[in-house]
């Protein structure tokens, strides 16, 4: 079992926890553009997923934000729906 002091090496079920990434985007910013590729791929895993709000350290309206610009280019065939 971990130390309180070592937490980043912390495990759930004997897998080791990802640590939080600090949040690139500010909480000023008002709409995230879905032509914006490069960031959008940041918050995608290598399988095409979105990855999760305890993952990658944003607020939630980012998250929210986030969620729909990749979901507005999948549609629009500017990003893979799934990776293989």
């Amino acid at each position: 079992m971990p130390t309180p002091s070592n937490r980043r090496f912390a495990s759930k079920g004997g897998y080791p926890t990802n640590r939080k990434r600090r949040a690139q985007i500010s909480r000023k910013v008002r709409e995230i553009d879905h032509k914006n590729l490069a960031l959008l791929k940041r918050y995608t895993t290598e399988f095409g997923q979105i990855e999760s709000r305890r993952r990658t350290g944003n607020a939630p309206a980012t998250q929210r934000m986030i969620a729909t610009a990749i979901k507005r280019a999948r549609t629009l065939a500017l990003l893979p729906f799934i990776n293989h």
